[in-house]
């Protein structure tokens, strides 16, 4: 029942600015209190393949299974060579999966993952003599694209309350798709815009990353800060949903 924007809203932009916005959330109450935990996402979709994806993206969950699960499979594996990674990359995502449900929609996404990954590690060689025939630059949007859609595709069967759902909502992607709402985004004034929107999701938003902006924070009076305090809370007032929603992780 649920139309195109509310589909791609809850699959890619909720997921995303709901986990990353609560973890922020922990780690500010964390810093109040005097620990710090460190990042658990570092602009994973700046990331140019699937593997380095999950060195950025839910870092604590990604350390985790590595160091519990695939690093002891690749030891279990170890006579296999290359074989035996590709093996421990697969089932350890499709480990990852099903903790995250008892349902084929995670185990698909998990396997797409782990199977996407075992192939980035046999075609290491092969994609760093690409790299040195093409332009770098040419390379690099190529490799991002491809990393990107691949990624945000998959977020559907993770939305998704089963494989029924989730090919429904495939089928609304690629042969339902309304070309007007392309329409502000095409031309001189379309560019414009998407250049705005780019610079802003991926080098505005993620500040804390920027040491010395968050340096010179700390160093201005303090009535300044409770002065860009009040206005983040009203502009986060002003930009609120006019429903309740509810955390995604929640379930989890």
């Amino acid at each position: 029942s649920e139309d195109h924007e509310t589909l791609f809203f809850n699959t890619f932009l909720g997921k995303s600015f709901d986990f990353s916005g609560y973890t922020d959330i922990a780690i500010g109450i964390s810093k109040l209190m005097g620990f710090d935990i460190g990042i658990n996402f570092n602009k994973p979709y700046h990331a140019l393949n699937v593997t380095d994806f999950w060195r950025r993206w839910h870092i604590s969950l990604s350390s985790w299974l590595r160091d519990y699960l695939f690093t002891p499979m690749t030891l279990k594996f170890r006579n296999l060579g290359k074989a035996g990674i590709v093996i421990s990359l697969f089932l350890t995502f499709v480990i990852c999966g099903f903790w995250h449900g008892a349902n084929w929609t995670f185990i698909v996404w998990g396997s797409l993952f782990g199977a996407v990954m075992g192939i980035e590690t046999i075609t290491v060689k092969l994609r760093k003599k690409l790299k040195k025939n093409i332009n770098p630059f040419v390379y690099k949007a190529i490799s991002w694209f491809l990393t990107f859609h691949f990624v945000v595709l998959l977020w559907i069967f993770f939305r998704a309350q089963d494989m029924n759902t989730a090919g429904l909502m495939f089928k609304q992607i690629f042969t339902n798709m309304d070309w007007a709402y392309l329409l502000p985004f095409i031309g001189v004034r379309g560019l414009l815009v998407n250049f705005i929107l780019i610079g802003t999701a991926f080098y505005i938003i993620p500040v804390r990353w920027f040491p010395k902006i968050t340096k010179r924070f700390s160093l201005i009076p303090f009535w300044a800060k409770v002065l860009i305090f009040l206005a983040i809370v009203q502009i986060i007032i002003q930009f609120q949903s006019a429903e309740v929603q509810p955390f995604l992780y929640a379930g989890f």
